[in-house]
């Protein structure tokens, strides 16, 4: 069941070279409403309600980890009620565009309102990265500039036709570049033209509760104390901050309605963190920080250093963050560190990188994408793997 949820709460979502219909603009000129419509008319009404009927049982599901089936519609009814108070009138945008993909999913299924497709179902899936996910993730220093990597873990094979490159645009002005999946509105992994690239990863900290409690947990954060959802604030920077340290400044600093991990890679030497994102608080890893590599920062489900409460009681059965089947975070980051700290800042390319992101446990029968983002020269480079692969 659990792994059903994952599957579509998905959280940390990148680029892929797999999809349909290649790259699409969404112009942030126009009305908000009409954004996505020109996406969901690619798609048939079959492939539709198959998608319709994975995001309606994930919603199922949400409700059986507590055992009562009301809890859908609670976060149904109050999803959108939120006290946050920065830039209203932008939150108000980004409701209308989810309302606008749900009235553009019934038009294309033939007027019918399906569940899986009501707005509040939407909005439950945009928010569905503050629930939980897994990636390895990490930034590079090239000498010609940062390069960031990673790779997504993720039980959700059945969803790579849903998934498309999008450039955000503005008054004809190219301001990011994405992956989305159809519904989604919030950004995971981007990149600012020849600025920066910013990615998120799953974090879990010790005594954060089970599953379903982090579910209430996150949500009432959300609706009662001005708490961002980490993608959306993720969209928020991408659209406002025109430079590194102006989003670095923004993701540190705004609260959030779960812990996360932001790693930012910037355009130039030495800009590359990874901040350990609390709901108010934040510790930031950087080159410089003695723990660290001078060359590179890897992040996966940990922090760094790891936590003395944090035992293996910690990760539960999760095989991404347990260390019983051999592909937890620490073997991942592991895995990670030994292969850069073979690579010479002189002699890396992008085909070094993708070399990291094929190397088991970094690579492991989960993995679904690599990726990545090269700011200085405003490129994106993506691999997606195919199942049964190990």
């Amino acid at each position: 069941m659990k792994k059903f949820i994952l599957s579509l709460l998905f959280i940390c979502l990148l680029a892929s070279n797999f999809n349909l219909f290649g790259a699409y603009k969404v112009d942030l000129s126009s009305p908000p409403e009409n954004r996505w419509t020109a996406i969901v008319d690619q798609y048939d009404k079959d492939e539709l309600r198959h998608y319709a009927a994975m995001i309606d049982q994930s919603m199922i599901d949400v409700s059986d980890v507590f055992g009562f089936t009301w809890v859908r519609e609670l976060i149904m009814t109050y999803g959108w009620y939120s006290s946050m108070d920065t830039d209203q009138e932008w939150f108000k945008d980004l409701r209308a565009e989810v309302k606008g993909l749900a009235e553009a999913l019934k038009g294309r299924v033939g007027g019918e309102s399906l569940r899986g497709f009501k707005e509040e179902d939407l909005f439950l899936l945009n928010i569905g990265y503050d629930f939980s996910t897994y990636c390895t993730t990490g930034v590079f220093q090239s000498e010609q500039g940062p390069i960031l990597f990673r790779n997504l873990d993720w039980e959700g094979d059945d969803y790579r036709k849903f998934a498309f490159e999008v450039d955000f645009e503005k008054n004809g002005k190219s301001l990011f570049r994405s992956i989305q999946f159809l519904g989604q509105v919030g950004l995971f992994t981007a990149m600012k033209p020849e600025e920066y690239a910013v990615a998120l990863n799953y974090r879990k900290t010790p005594g954060t509760g089970s599953f379903g409690w982090e579910i209430i947990n996150n949500f009432s954060q959300y609706v009662f104390k001005d708490g961002w959802s980490s993608s959306f604030l993720l969209r928020y920077t991408l659209e406002h901050d025109a430079d590194y340290s102006r989003a670095k400044n923004r993701l540190e600093s705004t609260q959030l309605i779960a812990p996360c991990y932001y790693i930012l890679a910037g355009k130039s030497q030495g800009e590359g963190v990874v901040m350990e994102r609390a709901r108010n608080t934040v510790h930031t890893r950087s080159f410089i920080d003695p723990l660290e590599n001078p060359k590179f920062l890897v992040q996966t489900n940990h922090d760094i250093p790891r936590p003395a409460d944090q035992d293996e009681s910690w990760a539960g059965d999760d095989v991404l963050l347990s260390e019983s089947m051999g592909m937890g975070t620490i073997a991942r980051r592991e895995t990670a560190v030994k292969f850069l700290e073979t690579i010479d800042e002189a002699n890396l390319d992008t085909e070094l990188i993708l070399m990291l992101t094929k190397q088991f446990p970094v690579f492991n029968p989960l993995t679904i994408f690599s990726l990545v983002l090269t700011p200085f020269e405003n490129k994106l480079e993506w691999i997606a793997h195919e199942a049964d692969k190990q």
